[in-house]
């Protein structure tokens, strides 16, 4: 009975020093890849709760604070989040720095076919002469918020959220959403209880 030669011993050796190697890249490279979710996750979240903060305005229009009215919603203006740089814990232990940004235009539902019935948002560019911005209420404010950070390789990353605030005031949604919440009765007859 023979034992191992010393390049048998070298060949196991080099191959399970390769395997490891790999072993250690893969597993850095899928921690990296999970920070970077929970980075979007967190990125993604902050953006929507601006998006959340620019439709809480208080008044239609004002001359007080603009951060109370809709139509003082523009580019990194309104609501009570401030634009630029800020930190946002990840854990009870750990904070990241942000950069919290966003840009609004004006939009307008107008008819663009010409029929007499409005059929298509647009901006105040593309209004047609015959339609004019000063003369139109703005019907919305089309917003797009930008969550960015620096990853830990120095990459700059960012999340882009875009919706529509609508000249609605928070305190009559309710009233635009009642007709949902209103149980609908189940019919039956007699001493029977439905479904039985």
């Amino acid at each position: 009975m023979r034992g191992f030669s010393f390049i048998e011993l070298l060949i196991a050796t080099a191959l399970v020093a390769l395997c490891g190697t790999g072993m250690i890249t893969l597993q850095a490279h899928l921690g990296k890849m999970d920070e970077e979710r929970v980075m979007r996750t967190h990125a993604w979240y902050l953006a929507q709760v601006k998006l959340d903060d620019l439709s809480q305005f208080q008044w239609l229009s004002s001359t007080g604070n603009p951060a109370d009215d809709f139509i003082s919603i523009a580019t990194n203006t309104g609501g009570a989040l401030p634009p630029g740089p800020f930190s946002h814990p990840l854990s009870s232990t750990v904070s990241i720095g942000f950069q919290r940004n966003w840009q609004a235009q004006d939009r307008y539902f107008v008819d663009t076919t010409g029929d007499g019935i409005t059929d298509t948002w647009v901006k105040a560019s593309q209004l047609s002469p015959g339609h004019s911005a000063h003369q139109l209420p703005v019907q919305a404010k089309q917003v797009i918020v930008t969550i960015s950070w620096t990853d830990r390789d120095g990459s700059l990353r960012q999340v882009e959220a875009e919706g529509l605030v609508a000249p609605l005031l928070a305190v009559r949604a309710a009233a635009a959403l009642t007709p949902y919440n209103t149980p609908i009765p189940v019919p039956f007859s007699g001493n029977a209880l439905p479904g039985n």
